[in-house]
């Protein structure tokens, strides 16, 4: 009962809520640099690292193409990526995510949407989506909406099926285009301290 109150709460919540999380799915600028660091609360030695560059090609208005590459540190594996984004009218967007892990041979997909209606906003994300050449195998769906106000942008969600819990996100812009975001996820029990840079 305590779960479906928390769920209810938020989806009351995302219906006067405005921003967005994910800005991977309306990058504004061709070149994106995004560097995220993971630290365990239970235990802060635990740090993980995985910057990334991308570099967008708009095909037409209503679609793009990100080749990205990702490379994590602490595994020393690198993971060339491709972002294929198509939009709606600048209204509705779905990101699909293809990651294919140079050092594990796996292809994963993660699909993200988003939709503007009117100062509304409600994001998901439907991380490893299809996973092991299976679909839906520890797969974890998440809902967030936000409020903005000047500079800062905080969120605030849920997280389901894999690692269930509450996601929050505090986000700093530096410029329009660059900020730093710290994200607490209560699934996963880790903060992640992100940086963004769009040229």
């Amino acid at each position: 009962m305590k779960k479906f109150s928390i769920i209810l709460i938020f989806l009351l919540a995302s219906l006067g809520l405005s921003a967005q999380v994910y800005d991977g799915i309306t990058q504004p600028t061709v070149f994106r640099y995004w560097m995220p660091v993971n630290v365990s609360v239970n235990n802060p030695d635990n740090v993980s690292a995985a910057p990334f560059v991308g570099v967008k090609a708009t095909l037409a208005d209503w679609v793009s193409l990100t080749p990205v590459l990702q490379y994590n540190i602490n595994q020393e594996s690198a993971s060339p990526q491709i972002w294929l984004n198509l939009n709606y009218k600048q209204k509705y967007y779905l990101l699909m995510r293809t990651v294919y892990n140079l050092k594990t041979g796996r292809l994963s997909e993660t699909l993200s949407g988003t939709a503007k209606l009117g100062s509304y906003m409600v994001d998901f994300t439907w991380y490893n989506f299809f996973r092991n050449d299976k679909f839906l195998q520890s797969d974890r769906l998440q809902f967030v909406a936000g409020y903005a106000s000047g500079r800062l942008v905080f969120n605030a969600g849920y997280a389901f099926r894999m690692n269930p819990g509450l996601v929050t996100n505090l986000r700093f812009k530096m410029t329009k285009l660059s900020w730093l975001q710290l994200r607490y996820d209560t699934g996963t029990d880790q903060v992640t301290i992100s940086t963004a840079i769009h040229l």
